[in-house]
């Protein structure tokens, strides 16, 4: 929603969003680094892969540039 609002990847409603991102992502690869480096490199590869998760690769780029004012 925040991406469609066109709400600035620094607003404090996108950086809470991406922690959250990020938070369930550790959980998800149970802690481990090199899992989450793995799937940020997959998403990075293959962004229009995603769709099937309702992710796409326009807002996994805004997740990232949002993820970058943590």
């Amino acid at each position: 929603m925040e991406l469609e609002n066109k709400t600035p990847v620094n607003h404090p409603d996108a950086i809470e969003l991406a922690n959250r991102w990020q938070e369930l992502t550790r959980r998800l690869a149970g802690g481990d680094p090199e899992i989450v480096k793995a799937a940020e490199h997959f998403y990075a590869e293959n962004p229009n892969n995603a769709l099937q998760y309702g992710v796409d690769g326009e807002l996994y780029k805004y997740i990232k540039k949002a993820m970058s004012h943590i």
